[in-house]
């Protein structure tokens, strides 16, 4: 629905949600106590979002407001690191953050300072919103924090072990390191359908 123009992806979300209401109703599994569980999860997740959120509006105007990130700016430009070099700095530093953090952790404490940087190379914010997606999706699987290896380990239960799913992870994320580096390369192959989609002048 998204990719076809549908729908949003707030509307897409709200789609999903009323498939899967109407699937359990259709298998008969609906009770009033998984409605409310699942009503207290979301409220959860929705609370905890909303407040990195609000954290990092405020992180990001301390940083504005004290100069730190013009400062970094400037030392990082002054210093003629080549962009490719920042490039693979980043990548490591992502690596790193994502064996321990979820990616809306990494995102909110890291782009007040690295998007400026990008900025000041010049470089497009398309692709750098490809390579941050990228990284973050490559933490996503990253042990040990990896969300979507847990998320998998509570859906399979006691069917496969926390350790097996890590381990068949490792492929792809060889394989999603891999097409990240390509694209770092030639930036080209992400940046020609949304080139196609912008109206010419």
């Amino acid at each position: 629905a998204i990719y076809a123009g549908w729908a949003t992806p707030d509307e897409a979300a709200a789609v999903g949600v009323v498939g899967s209401f109407l699937l359990v109703i259709g298998r008969r599994k609906f009770t009033w106590g998984k409605l409310k569980e699942a009503a207290v999860d979301s409220a959860k997740a929705s609370a905890m979002i909303f407040l990195l959120l609000g954290t990092a509006s405020i992180f990001s105007a301390f940083l504005s407001v004290t100069g730190v990130i013009s400062s970094i700016t400037e030392w990082v430009m002054k210093m003629n690191f080549p962009f490719w070099a920042i490039i693979v700095a980043l990548m490591i530093l992502y690596l790193f953050m994502g064996c321990f953090l979820d990616a809306i952790s990494m995102m909110v404490l890291t782009m007040p300072v690295v998007a400026p940087l990008i900025q000041a190379h010049h470089a497009s914010l398309v692709w750098f919103g490809v390579f941050i997606s990228m990284m973050m999706v490559i933490g996503a699987i990253t042990p040990p924090l990896g969300l979507n290896c847990y998320v998998m380990k509570a859906a399979m239960g006691d069917q496969v072990e926390l350790n097996d799913i890590f381990a068949g992870a490792m492929p792809f994320l060889v394989l999603m390191i891999l097409i990240t580096v390509i694209i770092c390369i030639f930036p080209g192959l992400s940046l020609w359908l949304p080139n196609l989609m912008t109206p010419s002048k």
